[in-house]
């Protein structure tokens, strides 16, 4: 594995805990829960990534996109599905050549929403713009200890991070 894939994939897997600390500002305020979460990523994200992987603030944005701050552009936003874009709410790119991320934000209680959820974070691989897909799921249910996590359950995301490059996080 290159050496900027096994920094990419720790840089992924601290996001639900950097995400974790942006809770309560998502929970506040105006606007719609999406507005507000993309606008939290937006404000801490570059600067997360730039701490990890060395990069200058002036050029953050070659890197770092997020709905709202820096948009995603329209080459790198896979093809259309039954005549509709879907695009990430934010993505992360590595050189010109090198991987790609998608990251998808959402919340919710039910079962229901987080499948949803990793479906539509799936559809930027499954369209070819991007490399890998992040969920960043928001549990806004009971403590996620007390979350159902049966056999069934844990082969679907294995499922999704096998044949999509899918992954979910709980936040």
């Amino acid at each position: 594995m290159k050496e900027n894939d096994v920094r990419l994939d720790r840089f992924i897997n601290s996001l639900s805990g950097r995400c974790a600390a942006l809770k309560d500002q998502i929970n506040q305020g105006v606007g719609s829960w999406d507005s507000r979460a993309r606008k939290a990523l937006a404000n801490n994200l570059p600067n997360w990534f730039s701490q990890d992987f060395g990069i200058t603030e002036n050029r953050i944005k070659e890197f770092v996109c997020v709905e709202g701050w820096n948009k995603i552009p329209g080459e790198r936003r896979g093809k259309p599905f039954l005549g509709t874009q879907i695009h990430p709410d934010a993505a992360i790119f590595i050189g010109h050549g090198g991987p790609s991320v998608a990251i998808e934000l959402d919340h919710g209680a039910k079962g229901s929403q987080i499948r949803n959820a990793l479906a539509k974070a799936s559809f930027a691989v499954t369209l070819g713009a991007f490399d890998k897909a992040v969920l960043l799921f928001f549990w806004e249910g009971n403590s996620l200890e007390s979350f159902p996590e049966d056999k069934e359950s844990e082969g679907v995301r294995q499922m999704f991070y096998n044949n999509f490059h899918t992954v979910i996080f709980f936040v």
